[in-house]
């Protein structure tokens, strides 16, 4: 596989700056396709130069992507290190009447500071089964990969 040449302009600033753009939006709900225009307003900001490239709705959805496995990937070596852990689910129907199901985690952790187990709940997955059946009730095969 070859890597990627990035251009020589495409420094650390350049970087940070598109995935604390792309954190920003999606953390708040806004819509992606304001990545462009927002990344301007950094930069600018930093007194660096608008960007020519890697400034489109593709490349956000890309880091988007991105932060989420590194992420799960990080929820993953948490769990592995609790003795037990517990999967709950919450129901609800939207405006359109789709049924949803909401699963969290929860599971034991070690408190550095304390040296206790601590509880903790984290969000897992949103899922919209076919029906209410257990049969029907499946998380992503990618979630916690």
């Amino acid at each position: 596989m070859s890597r990627s040449v990035l251009p020589a302009s495409f420094d650390n600033a350049a970087i940070w700056s598109r995935i604390r753009c792309v954190w920003f939006l999606v953390k708040e709900d806004i819509a992606i396709y304001k990545f462009g225009s927002m990344l301007d307003f950094e930069l600018d900001a930093q007194g660096l130069t608008a960007p020519k490239n890697y400034r489109d709705d593709k490349t956000a959805w890309e880091i988007a992507v991105i932060l989420a496995k590194y992420f799960r990937r990080l929820l993953k070596e948490r769990l592995q290190k609790s003795p037990y852990f517990g999967i709950m689910v919450d129901e609800t129907t939207d405006n359109s009447v789709n049924q949803q199901l909401i699963l969290y985690i929860k599971f034991l952790e070690l408190n550095s500071d304390s040296g206790e187990l601590e509880t903790i709940v984290e969000y897992l997955d949103l899922i919209s089964p076919r029906s209410g059946g257990a049969e029907d009730l499946t998380v992503h095969e990618n979630s916690l990969r």
